[in-house]
């Protein structure tokens, strides 16, 4: 059993605590040195999608018992077109079913700057830094800022304006960490 399984399994008994008035214990949090923490909350760590849960109340990805968001670090043309990602929305759905899960980061960082790698027309890769804006699909999913009730335009500003340390922080809030 994967502590993945173990941290399916035991999420559901959190609301039920809750109910009783006790205050869950994290069982989910796995201790790290400071310098894989470190590195969560910079560059990233590079993991197969697999390895990244789905948090059954929110929807919200987990990451060892971490909130995280989720991108492609090897970018084929136009990095543009890519997004990160804050749930399993139907893009990541798509993207497992194309076998291409293997290509993730997971990251709590808080600048907008992220660490890929370009493959160019001729086959050549170079690493780089970009910005990459939110997945809608993600927003929809989790109804950010009561996405889904919003005029398109609204829609647009709430995606350019994402901020991964607010939403980190209204996330830890809704699930009660």
């Amino acid at each position: 059993m994967t502590i993945e399984t173990v941290k399916q399994i035991l999420h559901p008994f959190r609301r039920i605590l809750e109910n009783m008035g006790a205050v869950p214990e994290r069982w989910d949090v796995i201790p790290w040195d400071s310098d894989e923490w470190e590195r969560l909350n910079a560059e990233g760590i590079e993991v197969e999608q697999w390895e990244v849960i789905t948090a059954p109340e929110t929807g919200h990805l987990e990451w060892h018992g971490h909130i995280v968001v989720l991108y492609i670090k090897e970018v084929y043309g136009d990095p543009r077109s890519y997004r990160f990602h804050l749930t399993e929305c139907s893009t990541l759905k798509g993207m497992k079913t194309r076998g291409l899960g293997y290509r993730y980061v997971v990251t709590r960082q808080r600048d907008p700057f992220f660490k890929i790698r370009i493959q160019d027309e001729y086959g050549y890769w170079r690493d780089a830094r970009t910005i990459l804006l939110v997945c809608k699909n993600c927003l929809r999913n989790i109804n950010y800022m009561n996405y889904n009730i919003q005029s398109n335009k609204i829609k647009n500003e709430i995606q350019k304006n994402f901020r991964i340390h607010e939403y980190l922080q209204w996330m830890e809030k809704k699930v009660g960490l």
